[in-house]
């Protein structure tokens, strides 16, 4: 089997199966505290929350989660054609990963990973804090980066965990 083609074999199976935690975690999602953005700057897209019961026991801020639209361009550019031969769009991914970390761990600086679970995988979002003036939001996190890693390379100190 060919690199491509076993990614492509990777990204359907955590497609498959982060679309079987979305049913749960997006009931709980619904549940997440109603502070949020209000009027998003064009440059951003919201695709996700970190609630302010989870942020607590993390001791970090709660706020929604946002993508940029150059990043959104780029993760489009590297796998969108593998999305989209599995029928989802990138937007929807990343929201589906958003909706169904199980833990939140320390990154480097102010940085947070959130770590979700699909098939002996975790893939690991990126979160940097960032303040959008634009609206005077302070607790607003953004999407800076994306892996998969294999679970005992992940050594970052635990924050949260499901």
């Amino acid at each position: 089997m060919k690199k491509e083609e076993r990614e492509i074999v990777l990204w359907g199976l955590a497609a498959i199966g982060l679309g079987l935690l979305l049913t749960k975690s997006k009931k709980d999602q619904d549940s997440q505290d109603s502070v949020g953005l209000g009027a998003i700057p064009n440059y951003y897209k919201k695709v996700g929350r970190i609630n302010f019961t989870i942020a607590k026991q993390a001791h970090i801020k709660s706020g929604d989660i946002v993508i940029n639209s150059n990043y959104l361009s780029h993760i489009k550019q590297k796998h969108g054609e593998q999305l989209a031969q599995l029928g989802i769009e990138v937007v929807d991914f990343i929201k589906i990963i958003t909706r169904s970390f199980y833990q939140i761990r320390k990154g480097s600086g102010n940085s947070i990973l959130l770590v979700v679970r699909s098939f002996g995988k975790d893939i690991v979002l990126a979160l940097q804090p960032i303040d959008l003036i634009d609206d005077g939001m302070k607790n607003v996190w953004e999407i800076h980066s994306s892996y998969p890693v294999r679970k005992f390379n992940l050594k970052n100190t635990i924050l949260w965990k499901k």
